[in-house]
């Protein structure tokens, strides 16, 4: 711990420690890994402290810490509040860095068993590359339970409405978690105005809600998504898709596209494996589905299924097509479709039927 001027008074009476408004400049606190490898449950020790600490209030300007490589800085932390044997109450608890925005919160905490506590806290987010200018900066948060079994919930209000709770065991290594997030608003939103996307998606257009929920721990996590929306000449479009994740492993077991009459259907599974390469397989099938309306592409509906697979870097790339088994219409005329093909960056074809 290393620190810049101090500007302070202590007052001691009794058993109480009474800090009067105090500023503390360039407070550094650092801390280093003893080397090992924690691969066991973390075990909390009791915290009593012996003297009542009454704090009235404590600036912090530009603090920062690095806990074994990991840095931070603030701008600014302010505090007020006391510790009285196990119980920790902070009636105010300020942040502020351009990383983070501005939080103003409250915090009780009890150093014995989990460590109960609850938290809430109120925050303005700084402006983010890839935020969506449809969904608003201020942001609430609360958290509950105790470290094995902390609940957290926070939102954001607005036009674009999102809630999100989840609740985790940050006590074991391979931190379990349960996870539910839903977006929701009043109109269709283009899925441009939500993110970056090619020219081709950008009229696509989203009805609320959209919702995500997950399960697992750092090593796997399962996930199910929901959505709904139009575009490309289809309407009332449902998507779900359910999958789980590794570590350089997405695996997409069930995902089901279908428009509100069931007039066109879409089924697929697959999987990707990222690193240094990309290497996919995708598996599709449709009971009867439109071809979409629109620019060069010619009218007509097919059903069948086919098999996409492939691998890419930064020097090259191959598709292949396989299991191809189509049938249907295309500009009114009846279509077969079987066999398989490939290409390559290169242009070149691979053995094809």
């Amino acid at each position: 711990w290393r620190q810049g001027r101090l500007e302070g008074a202590v007052t001691l009476s009794g058993s109480t420690v009474y800090l009067a408004p105090t500023t503390v400049k360039d407070a550094r606190l650092q801390l280093s890994s003893s080397g090992e490898e924690e691969t066991g449950r973390i075990s909390l020790p009791e915290i009593k402290l012996p003297l009542d600490l009454v704090v009235e209030s404590l600036l912090l300007e530009q603090p920062g810490w690095d806990i074994s490589g990991s840095r931070q800085e603030l701008d600014q932390l302010a505090l007020a509040g006391s510790w009285r044997n196990l119980q920790l109450q902070l009636d105010r608890l300020q942040l502020r860095s351009a990383a983070i925005g501005q939080w103003t919160s409250e915090l009780a905490l009890e150093f014995a068993g989990q460590w109960p506590l609850t938290f809430n806290a109120n925050a303005r987010l700084p402006e983010l590359s890839g935020w969506p200018d449809v969904l608003q900066r201020d942001v609430t948060l609360a958290a509950s339970g105790n470290l094995a079994a902390l609940k957290l919930d926070a939102g954001i209000e607005g036009d674009v409405a999102l809630v999100a709770r989840a609740e985790l065991d940050v006590l074991d290594p391979e931190l379990p978690f349960d996870f539910f997030a839903r977006a929701d608003w009043p109109e269709s939103l283009e899925l441009a105005e939500l993110a970056a996307v090619p020219e081709a998606l950008a009229g696509i257009r989203l009805a609320g809600p959209f919702e995500l929920a997950a399960r697992g721990s750092i090593s796997e996590q399962l996930f199910q998504l929901s959505a709904h929306g139009s575009g490309q000449g289809y309407q009332d479009v449902d998507l779900h898709i359910a999958g789980r994740h590794q570590t350089g492993l997405l695996f997409i077991e069930d995902m089901r596209v279908q428009d509100g009459g069931g007039n066109n259907t879409l089924w697929g599974s697959g999987a990707l494996a990222y690193g240094d390469q990309l290497q996919w397989s995708l598996g599709l099938e449709s009971g009867g589905l439109q071809l979409p309306v629109g620019g060069d592409l010619p009218a007509g509906r097919i059903a069948g299924s086919l098999r996409l697979a492939g691998n890419a870097d930064a020097e090259a790339w191959q598709l292949d097509l396989s299991d191809l088994e189509l049938t249907g219409t295309v500009d009114d005329l009846p279509a077969h479709l079987t066999g398989y093909a490939g290409i390559d960056s290169e242009l070149r074809l691979s053995a094809s039927d």
